[in-house]
């Protein structure tokens, strides 16, 4: 489900499937490692962004992003992680840095287990 307004100041996607919380990076001293489902969450939602996009250049300007998930359990999760991890792997797709977010609302919904992201250019932004 993907949704792009004629003029790109507004794009609204669907990730389906479970969210992937934000995970640190595991070091051994010298190097890093990611968990591998962590990497395959980010490819998803790179994937589901860049078809949203249909091959248009990332947002250069100020952005405000909304952000609604909903888990398959009533688990405890932190929102904030869950919203990190979908930030970051938007990066270079949907907006050129997730520094250009100046508003962001994330929320936890019932529905069909998954993510609902709207990203839409704030009024005045150049």
């Amino acid at each position: 489900q993907y949704e792009r307004m004629g003029d790109m100041s507004e794009i609204t996607f669907r990730v389906p499937g479970p969210p992937q919380n934000w995970e640190r990076a595991r070091t051994d001293g010298t190097r890093h490692f990611t968990s591998k489902a962590s990497r395959d969450y980010k490819r998803h939602v790179r994937a589901c962004a860049g078809l949203a996009m249909m091959g248009a250049y990332p947002l250069n300007v100020r952005v405000g992003v909304d952000i609604a998930i909903t888990y398959a359990d009533k688990r405890r999760r932190d929102l904030d992680n869950g919203a990190k991890a979908l930030l970051d792997a938007m990066n270079g797709i949907v907006y050129v840095d997730d520094s250009q977010i100046d508003d962001l609302r994330v929320r936890r919904v019932a529905g069909e287990v998954g993510v609902t992201v709207r990203v839409y250019a704030l009024e005045g932004s150049k």
